[in-house]
C-alpha cells in the first residue's frame, strides 16, 4: 500500500513520515538548507506481518503544486497534515481538493505539533477538521492527533495503518505494465534508474519495456519493490528499475514520462474527458478553447479545452470536453486527471479520461457526446453494447482493447457476452445487430442505386460504397465481408454485385467484341485501346472504359496496361503453351518455340509471356519459361459469372 502526505508547508509533513519509518525524506542539500520539502520524499515501513508501507512525501508550498501533484496520483491512502498552532491554510484546502478530485476514497487527517497547543485547542481544531472533511466527500476520514518530536499518538496512527492495510485491496496485476515516472536518476557502475508506482500489470528482470512518449525501448536490468531487491514488480507497489537501452537520455525518462509495455506506448494529442470544474477554487465559468494544465499521472503539459456541450463551463458544473496538448502524452480510459489555472496555477478541477484516442474527424457534438456518455457505463458487457449502440458504424475493436487495456482473448469475451446485440463482429470490427441491419440494408440498396444507373457495370467497387455509405474502409470491410458471407452481395473481379444482376452490353461493349470475332487472323496479337478505337470508330476514352467493364466480365484481358486480347484467345494461347512445354525434354518453352506454336509476333509474343509470368501461368528461367499450372485452372472462368444481356444500351 502506497500512503502519501499533504497539507500546508511547514505543517510537519516529513517530521511525521520520519517519526514513523525514522528515514529523512528531505534529501537535497537545498531542502537542509531552507528546511522545507522542494523535490518528492520516499520512505517504506516494514509491519510486524511483513508488509511494507510506502511513503510518498510531498511539498506543501504553493510554487511546489505540480510536484504535489505527481507524488499523490499513484497513492492508494492519504494522510492530510495539519499543524495544531495554524490550523488548516490555503495548501490544505489546494491539496483536499486534488484529493477528491483523484478520487482517493482512503486516508486520514493528522493533527501535528500538538505538544505546542493546549487540549482544548486540539479538540476544537479536532471538531474544524470533520467539518472541512465532510465538506471534501471524506467524512470517514479519522482524525489522529501526534506530536512527531514527543512522539506521542504515533501508536494510535500505527495501529490505523495497520488496519487500512488489512482492508486494502491491490489492483489485480493482470493487465499490461504501466508506470509514471515521478524520479529519474544514475547510480555508479549501474546506469539510469527510474521511479514510480506501479499502475498496472507487472515486470520482470529482463522484460523489455518502451519509455513514452520518447518511445524508447529499454531493457530491465534490477528491480527494487517496495524499497527492496526483487525479481518481479507488479501493481500498487512502489518500484525503482534499473534499465538500460540505447540513446536512454534523461529528458527522455525524467519525471511525466512513463514506462510501459510496447502495446501501451501509444502517444496522444488529443483525448475526450468527463470534466467537473470546483465550485470555490475555480473562476466563475471557464470559456470554449481556453489553456489550462493539465496532470495525468505524473505528466503536466499545457492543452486546450474545447467543450462539446456548451461554449462555457461555470463554477461548479461539468461538461464533456476535449483537451488538445501542446506535447504527446499516455493515458487510458479511467485514468483521473486534474486542471489547474494558468494564471493563478491553483488547481480548478478535475475528472476522467474517456477517449484517449478520439477519431480526428469532427462528428456531430450530439452524436459525440451519446458516445461519450455510452464510455461512462458499468464497464463489462453493458458498456460495450452501449458503445455499440451510440456508435452507428460500429467501433474498432483494436481502439476498444487499446483504451481499455485488455488483449484480444479478453475482448473476444466481451464480443460473445454482448451478442445479442452484436452483428457483424469480423475480428476488427463490431457493430450493434440494429445498426449492422441498417448498413447492410443501405449498402444493398447503394448497390442496387449503382448498377441501375450504370446497367452496363459489373458492379460498384469497394471503396467507392463506403464514400456512398460514409463509412471507415475497415468498418466497411467487415460489413461487405458479412454480407458476401450471407449471399446478400456477390464480388466479380474486385466489384459488387447483386446475385441477380445482369450487366447489359453497350454498344461499344459490343463493337469490342466483335472487332475480336471478325478479325481471327490478328487475334492472336494484343491490340492497342489506341487502335482499337479507331477501328470501331469511337474515342480512346469510351474504348478504355469499355474494355474495363469487359474485363471485369473476363470477357478480354489486360494482356499489358494499354493493349487487351480476348480472353477465350489468351486461354487458347496458354493451352498451346502448355502442349509445347509438355513436348519438351526439360519442360522448357523458349520465346522462339512459343511463336513457332501460336505464330504471335515478337513484341506480342514478349507481352504475352511476361503476362503469363504475373499471373503466376509460367516461371521465366535462363533458356525460356515452364509451367507453374494447368492452363485451363489459370485461365478459367467462373461458373457463377452470370451471362451478358441482350439487351443493348444506347449510351455509348
Amino acid at each position: 500500500m502506497i500512503v502519501g502526505t499533504a497539507g500546508h508547508i511547514d505543517h510537519g509533513k516529513t517530521a511525521l513520515v520520519k517519526a514513523l519509518t525514522g528515514v529523512d525524506t528531505d534529501r537535497l542539500p537545498e531542502e537542509k538548507r531552507r528546511g522545507i520539502s522542494i523535490d518528492l520524499g520516499f520512505a517504506y515501513l516494514q509491519l510486524p506481518n511483513g508488509t511494507r508501507i510506502g511513503f510518498v512525501d510531498v511539498p506543501g508550498h504553493e510554487r511546489f503544486i505540480r510536484t504535489m501533484v505527481a507524488g499523490i496520483s499513484g497513492i492508494d491512502c492519504v494522510m492530510i497534515v495539519v499543524a495544531a498552532n495554524e490550523g488548516p491554510r490555503p495548501q490544505t484546502l489546494e491539496h483536499l481538493l486534488g484529493i477528491q478530485l483523484l478520487h482517493v476514497s482512503r486516508g486520514c487527517a493528522v493533527i501535528t505539533k500538538t505538544d505546542l497547543v493546549s487540549e482544548r485547542r486540539i479538540n476544537d481544531l479536532t471538531t474544524q477538521l470533520r467539518e472541512l472533511l465532510a465538506t471534501y466527500g471524506m467524512s470517514t476520514f479519522p482524525v489522529i492527533p501526534v506530536s512527531s518530536h514527543m512522539r506521542r499518538g504515533l501508536d494510535q496512527l500505527h495501529k490505523w495503518l495497520c488496519l487500512e492495510v488489512q482492508a486494502y485491496i491491490p489492483p489485480t496485476p493482470g493487465r499490461h505494465f504501466r508506470m509514471p515516472i515521478d524520479r529519474y536518476f544514475t547510480l555508479l557502475g549501474h546506469g539510469s534508474v527510474v521511479t514510480g508506482t506501479v499502475w498496472s500489470g507487472s515486470v520482470r528482470v529482463g522484460d523489455r519495456l518502451t519509455i513514452a512518449p520518447a518511445l524508447c525501448p529499454v531493457r530491465v536490468r534490477r528491480i527494487h519493490a517496495n524499497g527492496e531487491v526483487s525479481e518481479l514488480g507488479r501493481a500498487g507497489q512502489r518500484c525503482a528499475l534499473n534499465i538500460v537501452g540505447p540513446g536512454l537520455a534523461s529528458e527522455q525518462a525524467g519525471r511525466g514520462n512513463w514506462v510501459v509495455e510496447q502495446s501501451l506506448a501509444l502517444p496522444t494529442t488529443e483525448l475526450d474527458a468527463r470534466l467537473r470544474l470546483h465550485g470555490q477554487s475555480a473562476p466563475a465559468c471557464i470559456a470554449h478553447w481556453s489553456s489550462v494544465h493539465l496532470h495525468v499521472g505524473t505528466t503536466a503539459v499545457t492543452t486546450r479545452l474545447a467543450l462539446y456541450e456548451t461554449e462555457k463551463l461555470e463554477r461548479g458544473s461539468e461538461a464533456l470536453a476535449r483537451f488538445v496538448t501542446e506535447t504527446p502524452i499516455l493515458a487510458l480510459n479511467g485514468d483521473r486527471f486534474l486542471i489547474r489555472d494558468l494564471p493563478t496555477r491553483r488547481i480548478i478541477g478535475g475528472g476522467t479520461i474517456l477517449d484517449p484516442f478520439p477519431s480526428r474527424k469532427r462528428d456531430q457534438k450530439r452524436e459525440r457526446a451519446a458516445f461519450l456518455q455510452a464510455l461512462e457505463t458499468e464497464p463489462g458487457p453493458k458498456r460495450l453494447s452501449a458503445i455499440l449502440l451510440s456508435a452507428r458504424n460500429g467501433i474498432d475493436l483494436e481502439w476498444f482493447r487499446a483504451i481499455h487495456d485488455i488483449d484480444r482473448d479478453q475482448a473476444d469475451a466481451l464480443i460473445r457476452e454482448t451478442c445479442a446485440a452484436c452483428g457483424g463482429a469480423g475480428g476488427k470490427w463490431a457493430f450493434h445487430s440494429t445498426h449492422f441491419e441498417q448498413l447492410s440494408c443501405a449498402a444493398v440498396n447503394s448497390v442496387q442505386d449503382y448498377l441501375q444507373e450504370h446497367p452496363e457495370q459489373g458492379g460498384i467497387l469497394p471503396n467507392k460504397l463506403c464514400g456512398v455509405l460514409k463509412m471507415r474502409e475497415a468498418a466497411c470491410t467487415t460489413l461487405i465481408d458479412q454480407l458476401i458471407a450471407t449471399g446478400r452481395l456477390v464480388a466479380v473481379t474486385g466489384h459488387l454485385s447483386v446475385p441477380a444482376h445482369n450487366p447489359v452490353l453497350t454498344r461499344v461493349d459490343q463493337a469490342i467484341l466483335g472487332y475480336f470475332r471478325e478479325h481471327p487472323g490478328s487475334a492472336a496479337e494484343p491490340v492497342s485501346i489506341a487502335s482499337l478505337s479507331a477501328s470501331i470508330r469511337v474515342s480512346e476514352q469510351a474504348a478504355r472504359q469499355s474494355a474495363k467493364r469487359l474485363a471485369q466480365r473476363k470477357e478480354v484481358i489486360f494482356v499489358e496496361r494499354d493493349r487487351i486480347l480476348d480472353s477465350g484467345r489468351v486461354r487458347e494461347i496458354a493451352l498451346q503453351f502448355e502442349r509445347e512445354a509438355a513436348r519438351a525434354s526439360d519442360g522448357i518453352v523458349s520465346l522462339q518455340a512459343f511463336r513457332t506454336a501460336t505464330g504471335v509476333g515478337r513484341n506480342g509474343a514478349i507481352m504475352l509471356l511476361e503476362y503469363f509470368d504475373r499471373v503466376r501461368f509460367t516461371r521465366r528461367v535462363a533458356t525460356g519459361r515452364h509451367v507453374l499450372k494447368h492452363a485451363v485452372a489459370a485461365f478459367s472462368v467462373p461458373s457463377s459469372l452470370p451471362p451478358c444481356s441482350s439487351a443493348i444500351d444506347d449510351s455509348n
